[in-house]
């Protein structure tokens, strides 16, 4: 089975700090480094820090959680081979990381909790979660149980539903949240919407079935699905037909998408 290996680079010359299976979170805060990794979590935890001053591990965490992982069964079962993936998504703010945790093996689910990098001591900060973002001293989560959006402060506290239908798919960007409905579909979105953090109010981008969308700045790109399959772009407030046909790939990057529609053998791109 293969590994991953982070090396550091300096004054030409590289050097190897940490190996694991499959790296998921990374943040450096001054000497250490945290990460999360892809390990057999049965056996041991998933979450590391590495001093390059001393080139020594650090204990962080709590044996026995498991952190920072895209949990396809429930965690009270059994964790096997193809039930889980990395998320990737660990924060540090004033001397604390933020990530998904739960105990292994218990009826726990994930929740945002709080590592103080000083002490050690881990808070559970959320209701069970499934996704989480962090912005202006906040946390912004995805409830497991009904699939709203939630806020709390870093300290888990004034939990308020900012989103009070369950959502399919989220990006936040530019103080809003972008998101589309959970419908019947696992694969497809019922609408796009913008809630703006600051004013509180809700912003219709699309009511058509959304495959997938990106924000690019002010921007949005997004794949329609359905009966009327093509790629739009929203821009102030208005929405433009980019593309129309049955689309086989699609590849929505910062400010273009690339895409292949049936019946073509190549790829085109259109900006947005």
């Amino acid at each position: 089975m293969g590994g991953e290996t982070l090396y550091k680079i300096e004054n030409g010359k590289s050097s190897e700090l940490i190996s694991c299976h499959q790296f998921g979170g990374l943040e450096i805060s001054g000497d250490m480094i945290y990460y999360t990794s892809l390990e057999n979590i049965i056996e041991f935890y998933n979450i590391g820090a590495y001093n390059q001053k001393t080139k020594k591990a650090v204990p962080i965490g709590t044996e026995g959680y498991a952190y920072d992982l895209e949990v396809d069964v429930s965690p009270s079962e059994e964790v096997g081979i193809g039930s889980y993936g990395i998320q990737g998504n660990i924060h540090i703010n004033n001397d604390k990381l933020y990530i998904l945790a739960y105990k292994v093996g218990s009826n726990e689910k994930q929740a945002v909790c709080s590592i103080d990098l000083n002490t050690n001591e881990q808070k559970k900060l959320t209701t069970p979660a499934t996704h989480f973002w962090m912005n202006n001293n906040h946390i912004y989560y995805i409830e497991e149980a009904t699939g709203f959006v939630k806020v709390v402060d870093l300290d888990g506290n004034g939990e308020k539903i900012l989103v009070n239908v369950p959502v399919h798919n989220v990006e936040l960007k530019n103080n809003c949240l972008y998101y589309t409905k959970k419908g019947t579909n696992s694969l497809i979105g019922e609408g796009l919407y913008i809630y703006g953090l600051t004013t509180g109010q809700t912003t219709t981008v699309s009511e058509k079935p959304i495959k997938q969308f990106k924000v690019s700045g002010k921007r949005i790109g997004y794949e329609v699905a359905g009966y009327a399959p093509s790629i739009y772009k929203w821009m102030d407030g208005k929405n433009t037909m980019l593309v129309e046909g049955i689309i086989r790939s699609i590849d929505i990057g910062e400010g273009s998408i690339g895409y292949r529609l049936e019946g073509e053998k190549e790829n085109s791109f259109v900006k947005y």
